[in-house]
């Protein structure tokens, strides 16, 4: 007896296009792209030396991630810039992390392997960290690149990247606390920063999470000034 061929349902069909999503969403590269877009629109050239993968690769990855809608682009000149679709893109990326180190035991063993053995103690709360800032107890110190810190910061940081970190130790004064931040909670440039920084005699901790954390708040965050 020949079986009858069934339709798809609706559900299957729908479920059908929220699987691209997870598809698109299922690349460490494409992770990697989007975290770095949500710092700030930038241009598939500076992305591919900011993954150091060839430009021509880089640009299939964003394509991918265009076509399901969370990315969105802009010309500037002869460069195409990507950009997030919406805010909803961020806690998106947020929560795929926060449920993955939830539930994937690998995750705590790479955070424990990569960050905790640099940093042990927890991150501040950036409302705290605030507070502290604007009560000038702490040097706020924002360790990603120059032109992340430049489209947006937290009021008062200043921008020191890790391989200016040595020679720009004088600019930090040791009577206060330095309190570092980067692209996220499992950024390891802050990470590196405060192991650093506790080596060469300074007090220093981390914040708990990082910038895409804080565009979805009332953190208000600001521009670096011409």
């Amino acid at each position: 007896m020949i079986m009858p061929i069934l339709k798809p349902s609706f559900k299957q069909k729908l479920f059908e296009q929220f699987a691209k999503l997870g598809k698109a969403l299922g690349s460490e590269i494409r992770l990697d792209l989007l975290e770095l877009i949500i710092q700030r629109p930038t241009a598939v050239e500076d992305l591919a030396k900011k993954v150091n993968l060839p430009i021509a690769n880089v640009s299939q990855h964003l394509q991918v991630l265009k076509q399901v809608g969370i990315v969105q682009t802009t010309r500037q000149g002869k460069s195409i810039v990507y950009e997030i679709s919406d805010t909803d893109v961020i806690e998106l990326f947020l929560k795929l992390q926060q449920v993955g180190q939830r539930h994937i035991d690998e995750v705590d063993q790479l955070v424990e392997k990569y960050l905790t053995s640099k940093d042990s103690l927890d991150g501040l709360p950036v409302d705290q960290v605030l507070k502290l800032a604007k009560r000038g107890e702490i040097t706020l110190l924002d360790v990603r690149p120059q032109d992340e810190y430049a489209y947006s910061h937290l009021s008062g940081a200043i921008n020191i990247t890790l391989e200016e970190l040595e020679e720009r130790l004088k600019d930090l004064p040791k009577s206060k606390m330095v309190v570092a931040y980067c692209r996220g909670a499992n950024c390891i440039l802050s990470y590196e920063a405060v192991k650093r920084l506790r080596l060469r005699g300074f007090k220093a901790v981390r914040t708990e999470d990082g910038i895409p954390n804080w565009l979805n708040t009332k953190i208000k965050l600001v521009k670096q000034e011409d």
